[in-house]
């Protein structure tokens, strides 16, 4: 879209919420406003134009009263600057001025294009289009009551007050540490000081477009914001800005969400009191509501309520649901997936819990309350007893043939290299830039955690303890290839613990000679860490600031962020303490001296020769595969079809 030059704003960048329209900022623009002129006023009668009051209607210069037709004018109204022009969106010029409006008790900005639309209470940026809008209006009420979503259970167990501006992280306190009753005295605290400060109107900020819609009503759309074609926004905060452009498109309806920039929701999508973090894709029919969506996930066609879903979650097809579920992020459910069983209580009070990684497999029935550790994989089943499966990157299926639950650990590792591999490069990628503190990695300190976790269970069941405890039924457990589970978790840590030293070695100032005989910390590597939506952060970080927070020592949800942000910004040196705890454990070392160093090189490098071999082979088997071959005509290349190993 084109913009007029040399021309100023008073609109905020990002989420619009900060009070940057309240009625004191409307002075600066009455500052440079004047009465419009009696021959201007002639003018705009003589194209059709009327006013309550024309006194009443302000204007900024220069102004080209000839650009304003057929409008009708209410109460106060301030008109920025209006020279002649056009400004362009997908190919279409729209003329500056205001046609066929009518417009009450609102500030429009500089040159923009206005035309057929009824706007009441609004205050309009420049270079904004807004075309066939018969409703662009404002409840003062609106952003003062809150919108509440329960994101993980549907009995009220886990909700979340949304304000704008909020993170995910934010909403995990809320929803996640319910026991820490003061904790959450505070938080509430917070959130009436964010509802209070909210501006009681709509704002179209700069660069937006708004056309074709039938309903906007008290909605905040950040600058550069599309909504196009959609069929209702109700009471919304929209975070839109050049590099991160939102559009609400095709028939969406959108009520009561938070939203945040570089989202796009399409296709017939319904969102409903929900919070999309920023790049979240809902389209195709897909229905999600009184949920939370973390960055970089797409939901199409499939319905999801009351969860709370981490980053990069994938849902693509028509026959998926998800209900009252918390996902670790990193997720896919496939289709025919119906994973909202929680009607087996005398409530409907149940819910699932997954950590990262998770994935349902086609037609995947899971019966609530059930939990999943990292990265575990469901057969095609319908598992018709609750489960709590505690090995990470493990295959769980429904053996009905013998009756027996079958759990084969580290399967990923073992029998699908390349798609480890390859996801770790897929998800770094779809991250981007302003996403490195989020955590791809499929072997990060959680995941560590948990496979060490894994081994001693491994050997416990290779002592021949039954573990019954992983499904809630008398029927037998089995664990398929232990011995091969116990090699797989000790390579995965080996390779955790390696190549995140090596990461950390090569950053830049950081000098590796220096670590010739390197003490082992784990004064809180062994404290265990927490996934925060995709933010790792250990725990004795995350309990130390819940009890300053209890004590008083926090005054806004602004230190919570600025808190967050700086676990982020030591993430890498945590983790890089963490993986040498990993290594001494895995060696049994209190130090590591030069002989250690000489083992672990030796057999990283012998680890690194098999991992490179394993992805190559688990990806050849699908030019082996002759039913594969089938597909192809006699002149067809598996390279061009498949692309190369």
């Amino acid at each position: 879209m084109r913009e007029k030059k040399n021309s100023h704003c008073y609109f905020n960048v990002g989420y619009p919420d900060s009070g940057i329209f309240s009625k004191f900022n409307l002075k600066k623009f009455n500052n440079n406003s004047t009465p419009l002129k009696d021959e201007e006023v002639k003018i705009l009668e003589n194209n059709g134009c009327w006013a309550e009051n024309w006194k009443q209607i302000q204007v900024k210069r220069p102004f080209d009263p000839s650009l304003i037709r057929g409008t009708g004018f209410y109460g106060t109204v301030y008109i920025g600057r209006l020279e002649k022009g056009f400004i362009q969106f997908h190919g279409v010029s729209h003329p500056i001025g205001i046609y066929g409006c009518q417009i009450t008790s609102s500030c429009i900005d500089d040159y923009s294009s206005l035309s057929q639309s009824t706007i009441s209470e609004s205050l309009i940026g420049r270079n904004v289009i807004i075309h066939n809008c018969p409703e662009l209006s404002s409840d003062p009420d609106a952003f003062k009551k809150p919108v509440i979503i329960g994101a993980g259970n549907e009995k009220a167990g886990r909700e979340a007050v949304l304000f704008g501006g909020i993170t995910m992280q934010e909403i995990w306190m809320q929803t996640r540490l319910k026991e820490h009753e003061l904790l959450q005295q505070f938080l509430e605290e917070f959130n009436q000081a964010k509802l209070a400060a909210a501006t009681p109107y709509t704002v179209i900020e700069e660069n937006c477009v708004i056309e074709n819609t039938k309903a906007v009503r008290s909605v905040k759309l950040g600058r550069r914001g599309v909504i196009s074609g959609a069929t209702r926004v109700e009471e919304c905060v929209i975070a839109s800005s050049a590099a991160g452009r939102t559009a609400i498109c095709d028939n969406a309806i959108v009520k009561q969400a938070y939203i945040g920039s570089g989202v796009n929701i399409e296709s017939g999508a319904f969102v409903e009191q929900c919070f999309l973090d920023k790049l979240v894709t809902i389209k195709q029919y897909a229905r999600v509501i009184q949920s939370a969506v973390g960055c970089n996930s797409t939901i199409a066609c499939g319905e999801v309520q009351n969860c709370f879903i981490a980053p990069l979650h994938e849902q693509h097809h028509n026959s998926s649901f998800l209900i009252a579920a918390g996902i670790g992020g990193q997720s896919n459910i496939a289709s025919g997936a119906n994973l909202g069983s929680n009607h087996n209580s005398r409530a409907n009070d149940g819910t699932m819990e997954a950590g990262r990684g998770f994935w349902a497999g086609l037609s995947t029935s899971v019966k609530y309350c059930s939990y999943f550790a990292p990265f575990t994989l469901l057969a095609k089943s319908s598992f018709t007893y609750e489960l709590d499966i505690k090995l990470p990157f493990a295959l769980v299926s429904d053996n009905v043939r013998e009756n027996t639950l079958d759990v084969m650990p580290a399967y990923w590792w073992r029998h699908n290299m390349y798609a480890l591999f390859r996801n770790n490069w897929k998800f770094h990628k779809r991250l981007g830039k302003g996403s490195e503190s989020i955590e791809y990695r499929f072997m990060a300190p959680d995941t560590a955690e948990e496979i060490q976790k894994g081994l001693e269970l491994l050997k416990a069941y290779k002592k021949k303890i039954p573990a019954y405890d992983m499904e809630n039924s008398k029927r037998k457990v089995q664990i398929l290839g232990i011995d091969e589970g116990i090699k797989a978790y000790k390579e995965m840590l080996l390779w955790y613990g390696v190549s995140t030293v090596l990461a950390w070695l090569g950053r830049p100032g950081v000098n590796p000679d220096k670590y010739g005989d390197i003490p082992i910390d784990a004064s809180k590597s062994t404290w265990g860490w927490t996934n925060v939506c995709g933010h790792l952060v250990c725990n004795v970080d995350l309990k130390q600031m819940v009890q300053e927070i209890e004590k008083g020592d926090f005054i806004s949800w602004d230190d919570v962020e600025e808190r967050f942000e700086r676990f982020d910004l030591e993430y890498p040196k945590t983790r890089f303490a963490h993986a040498l705890h990993v290594l001494a454990l895995l060696y049994g070392k209190k130090q590591f001296d030069q002989e250690m160093l000489e083992k672990i090189k030796t057999d990283y490098k012998k680890l690194s020769d098999k991992i490179k071999k394993q992805i190559v082979a688990t990806r050849t088997k699908d030019f082996e595969n002759k039913f594969r071959k089938n597909m192809l005509k006699e002149d067809d290349s598996l390279v061009e079809i498949l692309s190369t190993i």
